[in-house]
């Protein structure tokens, strides 16, 4: 069977700058804790800690939209992909009301790879989320039938823009 793939960021699509600056004058560290067992709803104290109000609010609408896609799968994409496993993201994002999709993989993550570097909007930009997109799609072509990237940073190769 072939699947519908989203490729799913977290910094600056669930979270943003001012959320991981309240985060980080809390001492927070994703890494240590879990989010807790109680459905994650805006009200919770972990929502404060590890989702925006805005980005919360973006995400439930993706997820009314996203249910209506048949054979959705979720490949993780995140730089904090590799935090946990694939069965502890899965058991965090399953306490997302209404979220049921499947998070089926992470993208492999480069340490040693050429790097390219390009001026985007002044800034230098180190990009290596394409390629390792590009890596896990080469490598999983039976069971991709499309995809969509949902990732706020523009370090896509260029035919995934």
């Amino acid at each position: 069977m072939k699947y519908k793939i989203l490729f799913l960021d977290l910094d600056g699509v669930l979270n943003n700058e001012p959320t991981l600056t309240q985060r980080s004058k809390l001492n927070y560290n994703l890494e240590l804790d879990y989010i807790s067992d109680v459905p994650i709803k805006p009200t919770s104290d972990s929502y404060n800690l590890f989702f925006n109000e805005v980005c919360w609010n973006n995400l439930s609408a993706i997820i009314k939209c996203f249910n209506q896609i048949p054979n959705l799968k979720i490949v993780l994409s995140t730089s904090w992909r590799n935090m946990r496993t694939l069965e502890e993201w899965s058991y965090q994002f399953n306490l997302i009301e209404g979220w049921n999709f499947d998070i089926i993989d992470k993208t492999p993550q480069y340490l040693n790879c050429d790097k390219i570097v390009e001026i985007i909007g002044g800034f230098k930009s180190v990009s290596n989320r394409g390629k390792e997109i590009q890596f896990w799609l080469d490598s999983n072509k039976d069971i991709v039938n499309n995809y969509c990237i949902l990732d706020d940073e523009a370090d896509m190769l260029i035919e995934q823009q």
